[in-house]
C-alpha cells in the first residue's frame, strides 16, 4: 500500500468515526474531552490517535521510549499520525524529456551544476503515517509517566500537614492584594492553553491567572504557586508586595530567567505546604536555563534574594492565616 493509499485510509477512517459521534451527543463530549488531551498533536492527529484506540493517555515513537529505556511489549500494533516531511527534487534533462528527480539520486556532474545554481533544487513538504505507541502499550510505571511527557498531568507526593483548599485560598487572597484575578475554567469548557497547566496575562482589561481544569490538586497547587510568582516578581508596573518586600524593579529581563525564578520560588513555597515538586523542577529549570549557564555571575545574589524573600513572604501568609 502507498503512502498516499494509506492517508485516504486513515482519513476515511476518522471521518466515519466522526460522523457517528455527531449523532450521539453525550458521546460527542467524550470525544472532545480525548481530543484535549493531546495539545501536542494537530487536530487531526488527536482525532486519527482517538480512532484507533479511544482509551489512549499520551503517545510517541518507538525511538522515544527506547531514548528514555522504556519497553514497548512485544505484540503491541503501532498507531499512526502524521508527521511533516520534506524532500527535494530537480530536473533531469534528457534531449526532448524532462524527469523530476530526488536530490539523493543525483549524478557527480549534477550536484556541481546544483551547487553552481545552474540546476534549481525544489522542495516538496507533505505528510507522511508515523508509527506510534500508546504509553499504555508500554512497561513504563505510571509514577513515570512525567519523565517522558513532563507536561503530562501529575499527581505530586505530598505530606500529611498538605492542605490544598488552604493553599488556594491564601493565594487567592495574595493575588486580591495583588488585583490579579484566578481563572479556572469549567472543565466541560475548551482548555486554550495548549499543554501549558496554567499562564500568568497581564492584558488590556487587567491581570489575570488562568489555570487548566485538567490539573489535580497538587498538581495545581504548585502551578499556581509558580505563577502567583510571576504575579509578584515579573509585573509590567512594581506592585504593593514588591514595595512591600522592597524589590527592584526589572524591565528588561529574558523569558527564562522569570522562569528560573518562578520555578525556584515555588519550589521552596511547595517544600514548605508539602508538596514534592523536586523532580519536575530540575528538570523545568534545566529546559530553561541551560542548567543554569544563562545567568550571570553579577545577576545571581540578587536574583536568589527576590526568590527567598517571595517565597518567605508567601510562606509567612500561608502559616499565619493558618493559625487564625
Amino acid at each position: 500500500m502507498t503512502n498516499k493509499e494509506k492517508i485516504e485510509v486513515l482519513q476515511k477512517q476518522v471521518w466515519k468515526e466522526v460522523c457517528e459521534f455527531m449523532e450521539k451527543p453525550e458521546d460527542m463530549l467524550e470525544y472532545l474531552n480525548f481530543l484535549q488531551k493531546f495539545p501536542q498533536y494537530s487536530i487531526h492527529n488527536r482525532m486519527l490517535i482517538h480512532s484507533q484506540r479511544p482509551g489512549a493517555v499520551a503517545v510517541a515513537s518507538f525511538k522515544k521510549f527506547k531514548e528514555a529505556g522504556v519497553k514497548v511489549r512485544k505484540g503491541e500494533k503501532a498507531l499512526r499520525i502524521f508527521a511533516p516531511t520534506s524532500n527535494k527534487y530537480f530536473y533531469r534533462d534528457n534531449g526532448e524529456k524532462r524527469t523530476l528527480v530526488p536530490l539523493k539520486f543525483a549524478k557527480k556532474e549534477e550536484k556541481e551544476l546544483i551547487k553552481e545554481g545552474k540546476i534549481k533544487v525544489y522542495t516538496w513538504q507533505g505528510y507522511v503515517p508515523v508509527p506510534v505507541f500508546d504509553v499504555l502499550q508500554t512497561d513504563m510505571k505510571e509514577e513515570d509517566y512525567p519523565q517522558i511527557f513532563p507536561n503530562a498531568h501529575t499527581t505530586f507526593k505530598t505530606t500529611i500537614s498538605y492542605d490544598h483548599n488552604h493553599v488556594v485560598n491564601v493565594v487567592t487572597s495574595i493575588l486580591k492584594e495583588l488585583n490579579v484575578k484566578l481563572i479556572t475554567p469549567s472543565s466541560n469548557e475548551v482548555w486554550d492553553g495548549g499543554n501549558a497547566k496554567g499562564y500568568y496575562a497581564e492584558t488590556s482589561f487587567g491581570n489575570m491567572i488562568v489555570m487548566n481544569p485538567n490539573n489535580t490538586p497538587s498538581e495545581n497547587d504548585a502551578t499556581l504557586l509558580h505563577e502567583l510568582s510571576h504575579a509578584i516578581l515579573h509585573t509590567q508596573f512594581s506592585n504593593v508586595i514588591q514595595d512591600k518586600l522592597k524589590l527592584k524593579k526589572h524591565n528588561s529581563i529574558s523569558r527564562s530567567e522569570k522562569e528560573l525564578q518562578a520555578e525556584m520560588t515555588a519550589f521552596l513555597i511547595c517544600q514548605e505546604v508539602g508538596i514534592d515538586t523536586r523532580e519536575s523542577t530540575v528538570r523545568y529549570i534545566a529546559s530553561w536555563t541551560n542548567e543554569g549557564k544563562k545567568i550571570g555571575e553579577n545577576r545571581l545574589t540578587e536574583f536568589f534574594e527576590e526568590v527567598v524573600k517571595t517565597a518567605d513572604y508567601v510562606i509567612s501568609e500561608i502559616s499565619e492565616k493558618k493559625v487564625a
